[in-house]
């Protein structure tokens, strides 16, 4: 399949790599809830270099920190991409963008439970023996 770009000199790998890293920047500076992702994040890495993290531990982080953004960039995606098709109420422009929330949520919910679970027993040990 030959398609053309959707931008001017988007063929080039790296080209695309820096449009990708335009939408990062973008929902780092204009979506509220990707910045509130990122501060979890950071904590959460914080916290983990503290208890000195396994690897397989801290892959685990990186996989549910990965998701959760993912869905974040996602969920923007959809809102956009509904705003322009429908900028009017629609129930079913409704259900989309409740859809692409719901999607997030779940990750999100998801991964602070992983999260717990992979903290807790080196937290718990660092209180009971440290």
């Amino acid at each position: 399949m030959n398609q053309q770009p959707d931008r001017p000199g988007a063929s080039s790998f790296w080209v695309s790599v820096r449009f990708a890293a335009q939408g990062i920047r973008y929902a780092t500076t204009h979506e509220r809830n990707f910045r509130i992702d990122l501060v979890f994040l950071f904590f959460s890495a914080v916290l983990a270099a503290y208890l000195q993290l396994d690897f397989l531990r801290w892959s685990i982080l990186f996989l549910c920190w990965g998701l959760v953004l993912g869905a974040e960039l996602m969920n923007s995606a959809v809102e956009a991409v509904v705003d322009l098709a429908q900028p009017e109420y629609h129930d079913l422009a409704r259900i989309a963008k409740d859809c692409a929330a719901g999607a997030v949520l779940i990750s999100a919910a998801m991964a602070a439970v992983i999260g717990t679970l992979l903290l807790a027993l080196p937290l718990c040990r660092l209180w009971l023996c440290g």
